[in-house]
């Protein structure tokens, strides 16, 4: 079952208008009605983190979404952001994907934020700019953990094919002369299969001394699967998985979220021929973009693994901001840091 979301901020049953500078306003309506999550979809329509799927999926884990907007005359930008945590030192502001916004927007959008956070009471601002555009910032509010981000975005088209490195041509050939196969499934009970390849590939990339994320979390995949937020993409030697990715989608996009695979799969080119497979089946299908995710040169054999696809570079600033006393800031994030060593494989 899932938790419930957090309490309604003042002023739910209207939009709430932030006085903003110049002239542009700023918005934040929780909650926001079906249309109007259609309407920000249909602005954004190669962006999954902008859909109607993706805010019932947070809800579902017990986030609370608003929708978040500055405009000016007939102009109007925004995004979707999440509160979740009901204590004050764990309520956290999530902003997954930061929209684009012009020089003269961004001393609005991010003066309301910050008055969000505050009408809030929330501790963390996490702002982050997965499949934002190039260039997506919110350094106007001054935040305290800046760092920039690598997205490898490849546009797809039904008339061409990806232009592949060498290496990656010559694996995906092998994987189809092998007899892999290509099956996507929405079902939340094969998460299963993301998470043991997963684990599989955190633990190879740590082994090797890069940095690597927590992993996957099984209930957050399930929870996009159920919303119909994304798919499983598989590839299968008979029946045995060799590779798997979490795949979100919009109408016109895909975003690879999290994949592993396994060491049969690696020998077998099972991730190369994963993504050359699901991009010629996605083009056809109306999906324009495919963006492989963040990847920087710091870990090396993922970075040069997407590079190999042709993409795009699409450079950006994710940041994060703790509200208090500076001798409480420095004692969460401490906190943080050993909480992340501990879990992190190897």
């Amino acid at each position: 079952m899932s938790r419930a979301p957090d309490p309604a901020p003042p002023g739910d049953d209207e939009r709430a208008i932030t006085p903003a500078a110049g002239e542009w306003s700023f918005s934040a309506t929780p909650d926001p009605k079906a249309a109007r999550l259609a309407e920000l979809a249909k602005r954004h329509p190669t962006n999954p983190f902008a859909t109607e799927a993706f805010a019932h999926a947070q809800h579902s884990l017990g986030r609370r979404c608003l929708l978040l907007e500055v405009a000016a005359s007939d102009h109007t930008i925004g995004c979707l952001a999440f509160t979740h945590g009901r204590a004050w030192l764990s309520r956290r502001l999530w902003i997954p994907s930061l929209p684009a916004l012009p020089a003269a927007a961004r001393e609005a959008f991010g003066q309301g934020v910050q008055q969000l956070a505050s009408d809030l009471a929330v501790a963390h601002l996490e702002a982050d700019t997965f499949a934002s555009p190039a260039g997506s910032t919110l350094a106007a509010i001054g935040l305290a953990s800046r760092r920039a981000r690598v997205e490898h975005v490849v546009s797809l088209d039904p008339q061409r094919e990806l232009d592949l490195a060498h290496s990656h041509r010559r694996h995906v050939a092998k994987a189809a002369k092998q007899g892999l196969r290509l099956v996507r499934s929405a079902n939340p009970d094969d998460v299963i299969h993301l998470l043991a390849a997963t684990r599989s590939s955190m633990t190879r990339r740590s082994l090797r001394g890069e940095s690597v994320p927590e992993g996957s979390e099984g209930g957050v995949a399930r929870a996009l699967l159920a919303a119909g937020a994304a798919e499983l993409v598989m590839v299968l030697e008979g029946q045995a998985p060799r590779s798997v990715m979490l795949a979100l989608r919009a109408a016109e996009g895909a975003y690879y979220h999290s994949a592993g695979t396994f060491p049969e799969g690696m020998r077998q080119g099972a991730s190369p021929f994963l993504i050359a497979e699901l991009s010629a089946q996605l083009a056809p299908e109306g999906v324009s973009t495919f963006n492989l995710g963040g990847a920087s040169e710091d870990a090396e054999g993922l970075y040069r693994f997407k590079r190999g696809f042709g993409g795009e570079l699409v450079s950006t600033e994710a940041a994060s901001w703790m509200r208090g006393p500076a001798w409480l800031q420095h004692l969460l994030a401490g906190a943080r840091t050993v909480r992340n060593a501990v879990r992190r494989p190897g």
